[in-house]
């Protein structure tokens, strides 16, 4: 869960090690990492970071985009 307080763009760049730590924390749902599109594991690593409240994190992803 570390990367997500650093909130750096290269959790969503390579998501299988985030999506991997949010299971393992309880944030996701247990999912089957290979059947997953990249896309599909950004989007749930966004909605997972919306639905607990990690706004710092989201900031900082929107800044490295800015």
């Amino acid at each position: 869960m570390q990367y997500l307080l650093n909130g750096r763009l290269d959790c969503l760049v390579e998501p299988d090690d985030g999506f991997e730590q949010l299971m393992l924390v309880g944030l996701l749902e247990q999912a089957n990492i290979t059947a997953l599109t990249m896309e599909r594991k950004r989007e749930l690593i966004l909605s997972a970071a919306l639905d607990h409240g990690l706004y710092s994190f989201i900031s900082k992803i929107i800044s490295d985009v800015a």
